[in-house]
């Protein structure tokens, strides 16, 4: 009798493993700690407040489902979005099928988008670091690599998981079904008056603000269902001048906040 209910609890367990917590994810040398003998690792260094949040933000009972990072250049914005990609990666890794998981066709790709100004500066940037840090970190070499074979314009994982840059001209027009991802200097998006591309033709087209909510109804539509949300979107830029994108968008969250009661942006 219990090897026939042992049997039924691990096929009805959706993990393939249980997950480690985001604290060890950042300090064990399997992932993005140090190894020992080498010095070298993923996470060598990362101010301790950085940390603090990293490990509050991706806890298994967080509400967080936004992250806006700005301010002044240099305090780790792009490394701090390099490990949530990272983090989001490992997520869907654990999982034995996250279509089903999440309720989608068996054969439906699952995406990771990382936006910038232009698809070249997105390649250069975020898509090109993450990418040298899967290969250095032995879980995703033992566990979840990438096909290198088609590893040029984005990284197909297992399960269809693939991770891609965009640029802001198109990445609105995507159809993939998006689990996560990030806008890199999103304070630097192109605005244009009178552009009939705004959203009463004839007004300012603000193309982070629209790209934003396309994202953000993508993630919602595809994977909020059955009390399962979907990844964090990450949201990164230097602030550019007082009401630029990242400044309206936190105090519309905060108001957000205040209004519900609950916080899901940090």
């Amino acid at each position: 009798i219990e090897d026939f209910y042992s049997d039924i609890i691990t096929e009805a367990n959706p993990y393939k493993w249980d997950m480690v917590t985001p604290q060890q994810f950042l300090e064990d040398p399997y992932y993005c700690g140090v190894n020992p003998k080498t010095g070298i690792g993923v996470v060598e260094s990362m101010y301790p407040k950085l940390k603090e949040d990293f490990i509050k933000i991706h806890a298994p009972d967080s509400t967080i489902q936004e992250v806006v990072l700005t301010g002044s250049i240099g305090w780790g914005k792009s490394f701090f979005m390099e490990l949530g990609i990272l983090w989001q990666l490992y997520k869907l890794s654990c999982l034995k099928s996250p279509q089903r998981f999440y309720m989608l066709a068996p054969d439906s790709p699952i995406g990771i988008i990382i936006v910038s100004v232009t698809a070249n500066q997105g390649k250069k940037n975020i898509f090109d670091t993450v990418k040298g840090m899967i290969q250095n970190i032995p879980y995703f070499q033992e566990n979840f690599m990438f096909n290198k074979k088609k590893a040029t314009d984005s990284l197909i994982f297992p399960n269809k998981i693939e991770l891609f840059p965009a640029s802001s001209a198109h990445s609105s027009n995507i159809g993939l079904n998006l689990f996560a991802g990030a806008m890199d200097e999103a304070n630097f998006f192109r605005k244009i008056k009178n552009s009939k591309r705004s959203e009463n033709g004839t007004g300012m087209f603000d193309a982070a603000r629209t790209l934003y909510r396309s994202l953000r109804r993508r993630l919602d539509s595809r994977f909020m269902k059955y009390d399962k949300k979907p990844g964090i979107l990450y949201l990164g830029s230097s602030r550019v001048y007082p009401n630029d994108f990242t400044s309206e968008h936190i105090a519309e969250c905060l108001e957000t906040e205040r209004r519900t009661g609950i916080k899901t942006t940090y």
